[in-house]
């Protein structure tokens, strides 16, 4: 059963926040299924706390990949793409903000 402060709860409320869906978030992740996780986000069976903790985590690092590269939006349609960056970005989040946001300072 879903709960307002379910980890199941906070999986969709940020799926919804990125405009994502299950199937890319179980694609991304690698390790849980796409029915699965659909199942535990309709409340019909709750998540193992491993894949809760994991399922979080990784939302919350889309949220700030997200929020590193505005205005530039993250298209969250390639899962394998989203991954690349996830596993390569070096910089902080502060770090890729400001070299984005100077991108856009600059005059043409």
């Amino acid at each position: 059963m879903l709960t307002a402060l379910g980890a199941e709860t906070r999986i969709k409320d940020r799926l919804n926040e990125l405009q994502t869906t299950t199937s890319f978030l179980a694609a991304l992740d690698g390790r849980i299924s796409n029915s699965r996780l659909s199942e535990a986000l309709r409340g019909l069976r709750d998540l193992e706390n491993a894949d809760a903790t994991r399922l979080l985590a990784l939302t919350q690092r889309m949220i700030e990949l997200r929020d590193a590269f505005a205005p530039v939006p993250i298209s969250w349609r390639t899962p394998t793409d989203v991954r690349w960056m996830l596993d390569n970005l070096t910089a902080n989040t502060e770090e890729v903000r400001e070299a984005v946001l100077q991108l856009f300072r600059e005059p043409i």
